[in-house]
């Protein structure tokens, strides 16, 4: 792997194709002498819905995927019809997630997905030209990863999302101690909001999950298919006892199967492996369960399919329902069609901080503790990542604008 020094002798061009400065679109065009790279073809529009032009997707000599959310991957199909030599590369995982999502679209073409090359964290991926790649730990989902980027002439960061702090089970990002960077493009979507303790929310939950089952009631948590919650799923069930009455049910449903079977495919794998309490099944909404469970259930925007009836229930039974907190208490029952009443309370709504993404101050720590050359911000809220990249001498990447790395 090369390490050397920068010597800054060969031109570097960095594009932002979509979403430098909006959260939602990501896809990043790299030029390092005739080796064209594209980190991540993410939803190929810019903050005003123009779609990027055809030709800027031409003469890719490799694609990179950092993770399977479709603000990341959304375009993939598009941009290999339009580099058919492009070589292609992701984690396993990743990969799998990938399907699994295109695989619900008829219209998709998924044999296209065949020239993936998948490499696990660490791995070396020669390109061409001496120059070298390296997915690390990215921290965010599942198969998460950073890029690398090794040349004879300086070393490269790029990211998609990701969180130098573990919130489940997902290794934390993870950049070699002996990797020094010429440049790293790094997302800064939680740039100037305020974060809270993502570890004193997850102890919110796990606590709250197991009082409620301690006093018989029963918990329905409403997930993504790729989030957090269902890392909380697998450490629900790794908490629970070794003595067969301290276990409680855990229930998934069926919209949360697919990817959750993934999940855990890759987690046992990882030695991380659920106590019997884990069950796949699906719960209906006609079934009447005795005793205290978890149920976990999408989808997270309350509609297509979502158990209402059945929730309904379990919150006039005095049941808890756990969200993410884009939601707040009085909207959940609103959105379940239950007012406030002797019944039913918000205070049985729980709303839990969910993020994995980089703060502000782990940002300032990576850049203080690698000292590259240059540092972009794409992926977040224009002003805000203007004013942050202004008091610290950062670069804010605009649509379609390239920077000389």
């Amino acid at each position: 792997m090369v390490r050397s020094e920068a010597i800054h002798r060969t031109a570097v061009k960095f594009t932002a194709l979509a979403g430098s400065n909006n959260v939602g679109r990501h896809s990043l065009r790299f030029q390092f002498g005739d080796t064209h790279i594209l980190f991540d073809p993410g939803i190929l529009s810019n903050g005003r819905g123009i779609k990027v032009k055809r030709k800027k997707l031409k003469g890719l000599s490799h694609i990179f995927i950092t993770h399977a959310h479709k603000d990341h991957f959304g375009s993939l199909l598009e941009v290999m019809k339009a580099s058919p030599k492009a070589s292609v590369y992701c984690t396993p995982a990743t990969k799998e997630l990938i399907k699994y999502y295109f695989g619900r679209i008829k219209s998709a073409n998924v044999s296209l997905l065949s020239r993936i090359e998948t490499y696990g964290h660490h791995a070396e991926i020669e390109l061409n030209g001496g120059i070298y790649a390296t997915l690390i730990p990215a921290g965010h989902i599942l198969g998460s990863a950073s890029v690398v980027i090794y040349t004879s002439e300086g070393n490269f960061l790029f990211t998609g999302d990701y969180s130098t702090k573990s919130r489940g089970l997902i290794p934390a990002f993870n950049l070699p101690r002996d990797t020094e960077l010429r440049a790293m493009v790094t997302e800064g979507s939680l740039v100037g909001m305020n974060i809270p303790d993502t570890g004193n929310d997850r102890d919110a939950f796990m606590n709250r999950v197991k009082a409620d089952i301690g006093a018989q009631k029963k918990i329905v948590v409403v997930a993504d298919p790729l989030g957090v919650f269902l890392e909380y799923a697998f450490m629900l069930s790794m908490q629970q006892g070794i003595n067969k009455g301290d276990l409680f049910p855990i229930f998934i449903n069926g919209w949360l199967k697919e990817t959750f079977e993934i999940y855990l495919k890759y987690c046992r794998s990882m030695n991380l492996k659920p106590n019997p309490g884990m069950n796949l099944a699906h719960i209906e909404p006609y079934y009447d369960l005795s005793g205290s469970y978890c149920y976990f259930t999408g989808p997270s925007n309350f509609n297509g399919g979502f158990p209402r009836k059945f929730v309904q229930q379990i919150l006039r039974d005095q049941g808890t329902v756990i969200v993410d907190d884009r939601y707040r208490p009085e909207r959940v029952l609103g959105k379940l069609e239950l007012a406030a009443t002797a019944d039913v309370s918000p205070r049985q709504v729980l709303s839990v901080f969910t993020t994995n993404h980089l703060t502000e101050q782990d940002l300032l720590d990576l850049v203080d503790e690698r000292k590259p050359d240059k540092t972009v911000l794409v992926h977040g809220e224009g002003d805000s990542l203007t004013d942050f990249a202004s008091e610290h001498g950062m670069n804010v990447s605009r649509v379609g604008r390239a920077i000389k790395l």
